[in-house]
């Protein structure tokens, strides 16, 4: 999502801005396309360290010691008087409370409910709570948990739906057909596709409970499950590999592991079941929305059911397989109200939940923050876009 909002940022060229990245990874030459972009690896301690050679290539010296490679970078940062930091996640507390000298306000969007925030440790969430000015939440589900587990001011956060590049997924709609060939999809079979790289979170587990439950109650027909995703650890995928052994579901069901084309899976699916335990507002469901498909949800597992509503799709309750298995038969056994539902989802995501329709309502928190705290008067009004000279520092 940080991608698109870049994205946009450049070609609007509404602010200037620079990435810091903490960890290494394969988006991160997508962003230096982008502008100017620094990579810092990730350490158990938090510290902050540089990789050598990224110190050559910004500095030309492979053997400065670390901290002095960190008081450089934080000197460096600090020179270019940025107005706003902006942190694209709530795992971040120790390196804002790293750059607390550029002495600029802080806006942390926060993707997490309680499951991260907790993993994240507490130090973290200390740092992020006394850095922040002002937080966006990505869903009600995100906001309403800051409120009653954490005592953040209702005041100081702005629900702000996640949002994908529609057009971006949409493109790939029209090819179902060829992409169910070209990965090897039985003719005339129902797909249900999940998707997430966490295991327990995720509820893989419970997708394979559905798949056998779902194949139990359809005799007529055939359903295949598949599930778009990497694995969380060698332990997670023998457990559930050996769950799917159990209950024979071998000829049934499909664990793609991590890959680089996830829309033409969604495309070439019928339903979008969602299975996790929490999830804030997963992007995966708008994306399989996108190419027009009906998203199942659980109640009470997250911001998902704020989506769907009554028309996007079908909310059973929490962590309730037999309500979700019934869900599924249903449209299985009614392809007209899977596809009006899925139409409707199509429609939800393009006018709703597109990048150029939600990047703008950040744009207005974060200068709304600008104004709050450090009383620029070159920009037009706390209601406005920023000016042009607006500088972010992105995490």
């Amino acid at each position: 999502m940080l991608y698109h909002l870049v994205s946009w940022l450049k070609q609007e060229r509404f602010c200037s801005f620079e990435v810091l990245i903490r960890d290494d990874g394969p988006m991160v030459q997508k962003f230096a396309e982008l502008g100017l972009t620094r990579t810092l690896p990730s350490d158990a301690d938090a510290k902050i360290s540089l990789p050598k050679s990224w110190l050559r290539r910004i500095w030309a010296r492979p053997e400065m010691p670390e901290k002095d490679a960190r008081d450089k970078l934080l000197k460096e940062l600090k020179a270019q008087e940025f107005d706003l930091i902006y942190a694209n996640t709530i795992t971040v507390g120790n390196l804002l409370e790293w750059l607390a000298p550029l002495n600029c306000p802080v806006v942390t969007h926060v993707h997490e409910l309680e499951h991260w925030i907790k993993a994240s440790g507490e130090v973290n969430f200390e740092h992020i709570k006394h850095h922040t000015d002002f937080y966006i939440a990505a869903a009600h589900a995100v906001k309403n948990n800051l409120i009653d587990q954490h005592g953040i001011d209702p005041a100081s956060i702005e629900v702000v739906h996640e949002f994908i590049a529609v057009g971006a997924v949409a493109d790939v709609e029209h090819q179902r057909g060829t992409l169910r060939r070209r990965l090897n999809l039985p003719d005339g079979v129902t797909v249900v596709v999940g998707s997430g790289h966490e295991s327990w979170r995720k509820g893989k587990d419970l997708f394979v409970e559905l798949c056998h439950e779902v194949n139990r109650r359809v005799t007529d027909s055939t359903v295949y499950f598949l599930w778009v995703g990497g694995w969380e650890s060698s332990h997670h995928r023998t457990k559930i590999e050996q769950m799917v052994s159990t209950l024979g579901l071998e000829d049934k069901i499909l664990f793609t592991g991590q890959v680089d084309n996830p829309f033409d899976y969604f495309a070439a699916s019928d339903i979008f079941a969602l299975v996790s335990r929490e999830d804030p507002y997963p992007l995966v469901c708008l994306e399989a929305a996108a190419v027009g498909k009906p998203i199942l949800c659980f109640a009470g597992c997250g911001g998902m059911p704020e989506f769907v509503e009554w028309d996007a799709g079908i909310i059973v309750p929490h962590l309730d397989i037999e309500a979700m298995t019934s869900a599924v038969v249903g449209l299985i056994e009614n392809p007209d109200q899977c596809r009006r539902l899925g139409m409707a989802a199509k429609t939800k995501v393009a006018t709703q939940h597109d990048v150029t329709v939600s990047a703008p309502k950040l744009l207005k928190i974060v200068n709304h923050v600008i104004l709050k705290n450090t009383k620029r008067q070159t920009l037009r009004n706390k209601d406005s876009l920023p000016a042009a000279d607006t500088k972010l520092l992105k995490l």
